[in-house]
């Protein structure tokens, strides 16, 4: 990058001044007239972050320099056209969004409501299990119990 910096630097300068001589240019021809199409809007924006210093608090939008690139959609016709399309078609797209957002929370929905019944279904099933244990447990509890009950009354017996 080193060797190659400068002439970067300069070739950047060098396209900065033929932007800012055919905005000059433009707004001396059409004067206010300059700011009622859109694309001379779009245009004036970009080369003046372009000229935003590199320092101090406004060089975050210096970084917006690249969008440099996108003055060519106003000046080449055939990616204006493009471009003036694909915003034409934006609220259809975004209907599309909606109803397919729509339809994602549909299914989404649906697979909690599944997810649910399922945890129930398993939780009923786990529950009876413990239940059953439980008894079980009690059961044999109950058993050892007489059982050391029974050892304890022969061990008495055999002393006395």
């Amino acid at each position: 990058m080193g060797r190659y910096g400068e002439w970067l630097t300069l070739f950047d300068h060098l396209v900065l001044a033929v932007f800012v001589l055919e905005l000059a240019t433009k707004l001396f021809a059409f004067r206010l007239g300059f700011f009622s199409r859109a694309w001379n809007v779009f245009d004036f924006i970009i080369v003046g972050i372009a000229l935003i210093p590199a320092s101090g608090p406004l060089a975050v939008l210096r970084a917006l320099r690249v969008l440099r690139v996108l003055r060519l959609i106003s000046t080449v016709p055939r990616l204006r056209f493009v471009v003036e399309a694909l915003l034409k078609a934006v609220p259809g797209i975004s209907s599309i969004a909606a109803l397919l957002n729509l339809f994602i929370g549909i299914i989404v929905d649906t697979m909690q409501t599944m997810h649910v019944a399922e945890h129930e279904a398993e939780r009923e099933q786990i529950e009876v299990i413990v239940h059953q244990d439980t008894k079980r447990v009690l059961s044999e509890m109950e058993t050892l119990r007489r059982e050391l009950a029974a050892v304890r009354a022969a061990l008495e017996r055999d002393q006395g």
